[in-house]
C-alpha cells in the first residue's frame, strides 16, 4: 500500500479520497485484504491513468488490463496464454520486458530491463498481473518455486517473502519468477461470460 501511495505523492495527488474509496483508513497500519488492495489499485490507476503505478517506461493506460484479458481469452493452453500476455505487456510497458524461458522442468518468466534495475514494487506489480491472470485462466493457483529480484531488498522485505509463498531472493543477476513447467500444458477454462464476471 505504501509503495502504491508513493506514486500518488510523486504526482502531488491527495491520497485521502482514494484510500476512503477503497475502504481504507487515512493511515494504513495493518495488512489489507486482496479485495481492498484491488480497490485501491483501481482507484489509483484511474487517478493517474496508469495501471502500473508509473513504474514502467510507458504508462499502462486505464483499460489495458481488460484488453490483456481479451487478448489471452482464446488461448488453448496456459503456455499460449502466458506468451500472449507477455507480448501484450511488452507492447504496452516497453520496459521491463518479460520473456518465458523453459529449462530443466521449470518455467521462468524473466524480466529484462533496458537499463538500471526497477524497484522491487515494479517487479512485484508485474508478477501480480502475470501470475494472477494465468492462475485465473486455468482456474487454480500455480505454486511458485522461486522469485528473484534484480534490485536491492525493499524496507518491507519480509512482506515479499510472505506474499509469494516461495523462496525470494534480492540483488540477483536478473528478475525471474519460476514454477514447474508442467503447468504450461494446462488447458484454459475461461469464457467471455467468465471474463465479464471477473472484470
Amino acid at each position: 500500500v505504501e509503495d502504491a501511495l508513493a506514486c500518488l505523492r510523486r504526482q502531488g495527488i491527495d491520497e485521502g479520497p482514494l484510500l476512503a474509496r477503497a475502504g481504507l483508513p487515512p493511515v494504513v497500519r495493518q495488512p489489507v485484504s486482496a479485495e481492498q488492495y484491488g480497490a485501491l489499485w483501481l482507484a489509483i490507476a484511474h487517478a493517474i491513468d496508469d495501471e502500473f503505478f508509473g513504474e514502467s517506461a510507458r504508462p499502462m493506460r486505464s483499460g489495458s488490463f481488460t484488453l490483456l484479458c481479451h487478448a489471452i481469452l482464446s488461448a488453448a493452453t496456459l503456455e499460449q496464454a502466458l506468451r500472449r500476455a507477455l507480448r501484450f505487456l511488452h507492447v504496452v510497458l516497453d520496459d521491463p520486458r518479460g520473456e518465458l524461458v523453459v529449462d530443466r522442468g521449470l518455467a521462468h518468466i524473466v524480466l529484462k530491463d533496458a537499463g538500471a534495475p526497477h524497484s522491487a514494487f515494479a517487479y512485484r506489480t508485474f508478477w501480480i498481473i502475470v501470475h494472477g491472470i494465468t492462475c485465473w485462466m486455468v482456474g487454480r493457483r500455480i505454486p511458485l518455486r522461486r522469485v528473484d529480484f534484480r534490485c536491492a531488498p525493499p524496507p518491507h522485505e519480509a512482506d515479499y517473502r510472505l506474499f509469494f509463498g516461495a523462496p525470494v531472493h534480492f540483488d540477483e543477476r536478473e528478475s525471474r519468477l519460476s514454477f514447474d513447467a508442467e503447468f504450461l500444458k494446462l488447458p484454459t477454462i475461461r469464457s467471455e461470460r467468465a471474463l465479464k464476471e471477473f472484470l
